[in-house]
C-alpha cells in the first residue's frame, strides 16, 4: 500500500542529514568518514521516502545496493542518474561499527550536489503524489 505520509517522514529525517552534508564540505573540518555517513544516511532515507510512497515494502537495512534494487524494479528511469550512490553504503556500517575507511578522498561539492538532486526528485515525487 502507498504509505505517502511515512515517505514524508522520511523526507523530513533526511533533512537533518542534508543540512550537516552543507557545513560539512570542508574537509579540514570533518573527516571523510564523517560527511559520507551522513551522505548515506540522507541517500537511506530519501530511498525509503521513494519505496514508501510507491507502497514497496523494504527490509531494514543500511545496505543502499538493497534499497536500489528495490527502486529500480519500479521506476527503472528515474533511479539512473542516482545509482552511483550506492558505493556510499561501507560509510554507513563501518564509520559506526568498524575501523575508520581507507578510501579515496570524497568529492564532496560533486557528492551534496548529487544527494541534494536526489533529495529534489523524491520530494518532487511526493508532492506530485500529493
Amino acid at each position: 500500500m502507498r504509505d505517502p505520509k511515512h515517505g514524508q517522514m522520511m523526507l523530513e529525517m533526511a533533512t537533518a542529514d542534508l543540512q550537516a552534508i552543507r557545513h560539512m564540505l570542508d574537509p579540514h573540518q570533518f573527516a571523510d568518514s564523517i560527511f559520507g555517513f551522513h551522505c548515506q544516511q540522507a541517500v537511506e532515507k530519501l530511498l525509503k521516502a521513494w519505496l514508501s510512497l510507491a507502497g514497496v515494502s523494504f527490509p531494514r537495512t543500511h545496505d543502499l545496493r538493497v534499497l536500489f534494487d528495490l527502486v529500480e524494479d519500479i521506476d527503472d528511469v528515474g533511479v539512473v542518474p542516482f545509482r552511483d550512490l550506492e558505493d556510499l553504503t561501507d560509510y554507513g556500517v563501518q564509520f559506526r561499527y568498524e575501523a575508520p575507511l581507507d578510501l579515496d578522498p570524497l568529492d564532496r561539492p560533486a557528492l551534496a550536489k548529487q544527494v541534494v538532486a536526489l533529495d529534489q526528485w523524491v520530494r518532487g515525487l511526493i508532492d506530485a503524489a500529493g
